[in-house]
């Protein structure tokens, strides 16, 4: 169950990468690998052997996605009976799709920034694996522009009632579909509206 339903996850958001990244067959081939997998357990494992997602860094800006379809194919190839870990995994996988819807509204809705953040996530990379030789001004400068994008975007993200509205209503889709795992826990076990926002 956890599976097909990290499926549904995957395939409510291809259409939307497919879109914006035609040729790219990465997404299709693990989808197709995965419902045949949901079929027949050795045909789908032979099929996602031969899945490569690659480079989830390109295109840019659609890590988020791209992480949430090698996870569904890793989980599909490693299932074993162990529930939690792979509830986990599927939570993990909707975060990513509702994560990259988020990133698709906010790169169309402000692109200045959409830009802004990445150009934060490209600072903190060059801090993080050159740091060592840069020198303290290099460093400094990065720094005091990483906080200035932080704070406009923390302004402006504060008041984008469009990113927030897409995030509500994937979620309390995804929330729908989550509350499948919990009814097929036995009564007693049953997680509870809590349990499962969590």
């Amino acid at each position: 169950m956890q599976v097909s339903l990290a499926l549904r996850a995957v395939s409510r958001y291809r259409p939307n990468y497919e879109f914006y990244n035609p040729g790219d067959q990465r997404v299709g081939r693990v989808v197709e690998a995965v419902e045949i997998w949901l079929n027949d357990g050795l045909e789908g494992n032979a099929r996602l052997q031969e899945c490569r997602v690659g480079n989830r860094s390109e295109p840019k800006g659609y890590w988020q996605f791209l992480e949430a379809v090698s996870l569904l194919r890793y989980t599909a190839l490693h299932w074993s009976e162990q529930v939690e870990r792979y509830t986990i995994a599927t939570a993990y996988i909707l975060e990513g799709c509702i994560r990259q819807r988020m990133d698709d509204i906010w790169r169309a809705d402000n692109p200045r920034d959409y830009e802004a953040e990445r150009r934060i996530q490209t600072i903190d990379e060059i801090l993080g694996v050159e740091g060592d030789r840069l020198s303290e001004e290099e460093k400094q400068h990065l720094e005091e522009e990483m906080d200035t994008l932080i704070e406009m975007q923390e302004i402006s993200q504060s008041h984008n009632v469009v990113v927030r509205a897409v995030a509500c209503r994937e979620l309390s889709i995804l929330l729908e579909w989550m509350r499948e795992i919990a009814d097929s826990y036995p009564e007693g076990i049953r997680p509870g509206g809590r349990a499962i926002r969590m």
